[in-house]
C-alpha cells in the first residue's frame, strides 16, 4: 500500500488537518468523541515531531519498526492484511525473530461469530468487503503459526479473539503507535491515521481500551476458539476429556470430534451428556442423509477451518433449555 508519511503541516494547518482527520474516522459514539476530545489540544499543541499524520494505515512503516522493537509488539483490529499474501510472509519473519528476542508479541483480532461483526459485515457489504472472510483468513493463517512454533517461541506470543465494539484499531511497537478509529463506511486502514507516542494522553486512551478487550469476559484465547474441550458426564468414563472443531450457527453449536462420536457408540442406549465447564449439554448425534443441513454445516465448518474433512456431526443443546 506504499502509504508516505504526512507531518501536520500537509494539511495546510494544524486545525484544518486535524479536522480532515475527524472527518475520516467518522462518530463511533461517546468512546470516539471522548477520544477526538483528547486529541485535539495534542494535535492543535503543535507537537509535529510527535504526532504525525498518514493517509492512511502505513504498514510499511509497521513493518520497518516492529524490525526493532525491543520490548513489545501489539496489534489491536478486525482483521490485518498483515496476515493475508502481500504482508503475512515478512510480517511473520519479524514476528519469529521478535519471539526468538524473547519479544511479547500480542494480537487482538475480532470473533466473526460476533453481533457486532455481523453488523460490520453488512456496513461494508456494499463495497464488496468480505469481513468475515478477512476475519477467518487471519485467523487460520494465526493458527498455523503458532502450531509450527517451538514452545520457547510460542511463550512470548499471545493471540486473543474479542467479541465487543473496538471502536480503534491500534498497531503498537514499543511507546509508539499507528491508531485510527472505525468509519462505518469503510475498512478502518483506509482513513487517516495518527502516529502517537503511548505515554500521550492519548495513547493512554487507547492502550485503556485495548487493556479492556483483552481481559474482557467474552475474550477468548486462540485455543478456545479453534478447539472446543469438553468432559463426559454419566454413566461409563465420566470425566474422560472429550476436544473437537466446532461451529456456532443461528446460536447452536455444532461439533466434529471422533471421541464424542466413539463415546456415544459406547451407550448407544441414551443420549450423551457433557460439559465445557460453564454449561452441560447433551449430545444429538446428527443424521448424516440430512444433506441439505451437512451442506450448510460444511461449509460453516471450512469457512472457519478451511479444508478440512467431516463425518459425523453433533449438536449440544444445553440441559437447561427444556
Amino acid at each position: 500500500m506504499g502509504c508516505v508519511t504526512l507531518g501536520l503541516t500537509a494539511y495546510g494547518t494544524v486545525d484544518q488537518g486535524f479536522g480532515n482527520f475527524a472527518l475520516n474516522i467518522g462518530v463511533e459514539g461517546m468512546v470516539t468523541l471522548t477520544a477526538i476530545a483528547v486529541i485535539g489540544p495534542l494535535v492543535r499543541s503543535n507537537q509535529e515531531g510527535i504526532f504525525r499524520f498518514h493517509p492512511s494505515l502505513n504498514y510499511r512503516r509497521f513493518l520497518e519498526q516492529t524490525e526493532q522493537a525491543r520490548r513489545q509488539v501489539q496489534i489491536l483490529t478486525t482483521f490485518t492484511p498483515l496476515l493475508q499474501e502481500g504482508y503475512a510472509e515478512r510480517f511473520l519473519l519479524n514476528v519469529r525473530r521478535l519471539l526468538r528476542s524473547q519479544v511479547q508479541v500480542e494480537v487482538l483480532v475480532a470473533n466473526p461469530d460476533s453481533l457486532t461483526m455481523q453488523q460490520r459485515q453488512r456496513e461494508l457489504a456494499v463495497r464488496g468487503d468480505d469481513v468475515m472472510g478477512g476475519i477467518h483468513e487471519n485467523i487460520q493463517t494465526l493458527h498455523r503459526f503458532v502450531s509450527e512454533l517451538p514452545a520457547e517461541e510460542a511463550a512470548h506470543l499471545s493471540v486473543r479473539i474479542y467479541d465487543a465494539s473496538a471502536s480503534v484499531i491500534m498497531h503498537r511497537w514499543d511507546d509508539r503507535s499507528l491508531i485510527s478509529f472505525l468509519p462505518t463506511d469503510r475498512l478502518a486502514e483506509e482513513g487517516s491515521h495518527l502516529e502517537i507516542p503511548m505515554n500521550s494522553p492519548i495513547g493512554a486512551f487507547v492502550e485503556a481500551r485495548y487493556s479492556e478487550l483483552w481481559s474482557d469476559a467474552a475474550t477468548i484465547s486462540l485455543d478456545e476458539f479453534m478447539t472446543t474441550r469438553l468432559t463426559l458426564l454419566g454413566d461409563g468414563r465420566p470425566g474422560t476429556p472429550l476436544a473437537g472443531h466446532y461451529v456456532t450457527v443461528d446460536g447452536a453449536v455444532f461439533v466434529a470430534s471422533p471421541g464424542i462420536i466413539a463415546a456415544q457408540a459406547l451407550h448407544r442406549e441414551r443420549a450423551l451428556q457433557v460439559h465445557d465447564g460453564s454449561a452441560a449439554y447433551d449430545v444429538v448425534v446428527l443424521d448424516p442423509d440430512d444433506t441439505e443441513n451437512h451442506g450448510q454445516l460444511l461449509a460453516a465448518f471450512r469457512r472457519k477451518y478451511g479444508k478440512i474433512d467431516l463425518h459425523t456431526l453433533v449438536r449440544l443443546h444445553r440441559t437447561d433449555e427444556g
